[in-house]
């Protein structure tokens, strides 16, 4: 329990760190939104600049600047995430692009899907803490 408060107190002082770096670009309701979005995230919840553009309304280059400073200050950690090109589905993580294959398995769309460089995007979840 002690851990969890204290991890706490330190989400707490990195979000302050993220208002004090941002206040000039977010406005008072697009932190507060930002920081409701991330609040309510598992260890398992994955996100994108794609889906804050979708969720939150921030233009993209301000979605990837708030991901790219939370990454910064350890809140979140980027990884390359591979899209089915055909149904759209996040279905894997890949460390090095340059390992890519060039037929994977989709199980959205239940079959081998051609990957491209196209298919890769960086991906955001939680920084594991406690």
């Amino acid at each position: 329990m002690a851990n969890q408060l204290d991890y706490l107190h330190q989400l707490n002082a990195q979000f302050e760190q993220l208002w004090q770096q941002m206040n000039t670009k977010l406005t008072t309701q697009e932190y507060g939104a930002v920081l409701g979005y991330i609040a309510a995230f598992s260890y398992n919840t994955v996100t994108s600049v794609q889906r804050i553009t979708g969720l939150l309304g921030l233009d993209s280059a301000l979605a990837e600047e708030v991901l790219s400073r939370l990454t910064t200050i350890g809140v979140l950690q980027s990884e390359n995430g591979i899209r089915c090109p055909e149904c759209n589905l996040l279905f894997g993580k890949i460390e090095n692009v340059n390992d890519l294959e060039r037929e994977m398995f989709c199980y959205g769309c239940d079959s081998n899907v051609e990957i491209g460089a196209s298919d890769i995007e960086v991906i955001y979840t939680l920084q594991r803490k406690c």
